[in-house]
């Protein structure tokens, strides 16, 4: 169990001696929030100076660390919260949990839970040669669910709580999770799509592929299986057995997700708005650095996939105009498709791509690299910019018919941050590190961590805002 969290603030240097001292306060405000975050823990004044004498600071600037340190220590104060997770986990996606609790889906196929009380996160269940991607936790069924990746597969964890028997340094017992039970559903061919996210609305979960222009869905909650069923399905695996009870369906979202190789699309996603009849979907494009509107058709397809066990659907395509009209994606994957992926075929998605405003120029010389997306209300959406390590407030306009970039958060404590959730008042980020260790490749000593953002406070106003004519 991992234990402990660093709370740090970044605040403007105080107006004191000009540009010298200014460049001096600024190494040590950085140097007072790497020692802590390295220690992962709210690290001592006699820490953070002694450190920063040992191994930073060097010539004249060794005159200034006394008085810079102590200015820049307390400055640092309860603006987001460091959280770490176990060494070498590999953490891609995250979820709030219960009121005071995170779950974090790792590619290294360990699904961690993070108890915002104790400060402490710990390894619950560990799935043997599968990379975690995503993850939601449904609170009425106690489950993460989490997307597989290359498996091709969704993994639904139920999850309970149970007394470890311990006590912790309050006298509270402490509380340890354990997997109940596990379901697996097949969405497409292993290695052939990249299952990166995952979605719920009010009675579907939706599933992202980078690799094939493609959303799935399933239902939130499992159908219960006759007498007759279960006793016949005895032999079959626990994929078999959910399938039957979570169908799966396909729905094509056209060329703005096509891919080619060595491309990567689809990637983050969030519900924003849920009816009777339809979904509407945000979904984040890495590859064009663009935001998506996709709106998924359910309820007359839905009971066509029950009875008929197909479903057709005409399609119809967009008036080329790519920011204002939307697109219906072609029905049909082709007979190679079919063949890579499973479950039956859903009525194809509406796809309005989302103008997004340059930055700088234009998105080709800053492109954003979107990942995770989350849905704070109706006119607000964050989204993780991973690589270049920053989290974009988004304005959405009414029915998700366009977005603006509002605000920025950009510090270094962020590590090419995935996937976002609110919990506890904070915006969580999951500081998955891709650039020191590199997807599907082992880190076992490497340290990950949960950053929460105070994100009303600390999203600065973006100022460069112009929109795309």
């Amino acid at each position: 169990m991992i234990s402990g969290r660093a709370v740090v603030c970044w605040r403007s240097a105080p107006k004191l001696r000009g540009a010298t001292y200014h460049l001096h306060y600024r190494r040590a405000q950085l140097f007072a929030a790497d020692i802590r975050q390295r220690f992962h823990s709210t690290s001592s004044f006699a820490h953070v100076a002694a450190a920063a004498l040992r191994h930073h600071m060097s010539g004249s600037s060794r005159t200034w660390t006394p008085l810079l340190l102590l200015v820049a220590y307390s400055s640092l104060s309860a603006c987001y919260s460091v959280v770490p997770l176990p060494d070498g986990v590999r953490p891609e996606g995250v979820t709030a949990g219960n009121d005071r609790d995170l779950w974090v889906a790792c590619l290294s196929g360990a699904v961690v839970h993070v108890d915002l009380v104790s400060n402490t996160s710990c390894i619950v269940h560990r799935e043997p040669g599968v990379a975690l991607s995503g993850a939601k936790f449904c609170p009425q069924q106690q489950a993460v669910i989490a997307a597989g990746s290359l498996s091709g597969r969704v993994f639904i964890f139920h999850v309970h709580k149970a007394s470890s028997g311990s006590s912790s340094s309050e006298g509270q017992q402490k509380q340890q999770y354990v997997v109940t039970k596990k379901e697996v559903v097949q969405l497409a061919k292993p290695a052939l799509s990249y299952i990166n996210d995952v979605a719920l609305s009010t009675d579907r979960a939706y599933f992202t592929d980078s690799f094939r222009a493609v959303i799935y869905s399933i239902p939130r909650f499992a159908a219960e299986a006759s007498a007759a069923e279960s006793s016949s399905s005895n032999s079959r695996n626990g994929s078999s057995d959910a399938a039957r009870s979570r169908p799966v369906l396909r729905h094509s979202t056209g060329g703005y997700f096509a891919t080619e190789l060595g491309q990567f699309r689809a990637n983050g996603l969030a519900v924003y708005a849920s009816s009777e009849s339809a979904d509407t979907l945000l979904v984040a494009n890495t590859h064009t650095g663009n935001m998506y509107s996709v709106v998924v058709p359910k309820a007359a397809a839905t009971a066509a996939a029950s009875k008929n066990g197909s479903i057709s659907s005409s399609s119809s395509s967009g008036s080329g105009n790519r920011s204002s009209q939307p697109r219906a994606a072609a029905a049909g994957h082709g007979l190679l498709g079919q063949l890579l992926l499973h479950g039956q075929q859903g009525p194809p998605a509406v796809v309005r791509e989302l103008a997004l405003p340059t930055i700088l120029g234009g998105k080709t010389s800053d492109r954003l690299l979107l990942d995770g997306v989350w849905v704070s209300n109706s006119s607000m959406a964050y989204v993780a910019d991973n690589y270049n390590n920053r989290v974009w407030g988004l304005a959405v306009n009414a029915s998700a018919m366009g977005v603006e970039l509002s605000c920025l958060f950009e510090q270094p404590v962020l590590g090419v941050p995935t996937t976002l959730t609110l919990q506890q008042g904070l915006l969580w980020a999951v500081n998955a590190h891709l650039d020191t260790c590199f997807p599907f490749l082992p880190c076992p000593n490497h340290k990950f961590e949960v950053i929460g953002i105070d994100i009303e406070e600390e999203c600065k106003p973006w100022p460069r805002l112009s929109s795309n004519s």
